[in-house]
């Protein structure tokens, strides 16, 4: 346990950890990590994953983003994210924002991952509920 503003964090209390989320959330999250489990299910998972990357056809984007996306990200932009960040800090949890994009092959791509990071820079620096972000340094190589 840890003591933050005189109060004590009490890691093991999941009504706490999970009072941010709704019922129809936690049903959600509670069968994705059901199906995560489940080997021969992320086999197939895997396989129209790999299907999909390598032919963009957006066909399993809606999936993708009401399942697993919104269980590990905040949004696409920073714009979205700020919902979550207010989200999360009205449980008195802090943000780290991660822009993780690997570089491509033209200054192009180089520049926009550096616009990025620098937009998310900013976000943070302007809003104390986001400390710090991570950023994949291989998207500069």
């Amino acid at each position: 346990m840890e003591e933050t503003d005189g109060q004590t964090l009490d890691f093991s209390n999941t009504e706490l950890a999970f009072s941010h989320k709704s019922d129809r959330e936690l049903k959600k999250t509670y069968w994705l990590f059901r199906f995560m489990n489940q080997p021969a299910m992320v086999r197939i998972g895997n396989v129209l994953g790999n299907f999909a990357a390598r032919f963009p056809l957006r066909l399993f984007d809606p999936l993708i983003k009401e399942t697993i996306f919104y269980q590990f990200c905040g949004g696409t932009s920073l714009l979205e994210c700020q919902h979550v960040v207010v989200r999360l800090y009205t449980k008195r949890a802090l943000t780290i924002l991660d822009f993780g994009v690997e570089a491509k092959d033209t200054e192009d791509d180089f520049n926009r991952t550096l616009e990025e990071s620098l937009r998310a820079l900013e976000f943070a620096a302007s809003n104390p509920n986001v400390p710090g972000i991570s950023t994949k340094l291989t998207g500069y190589v």
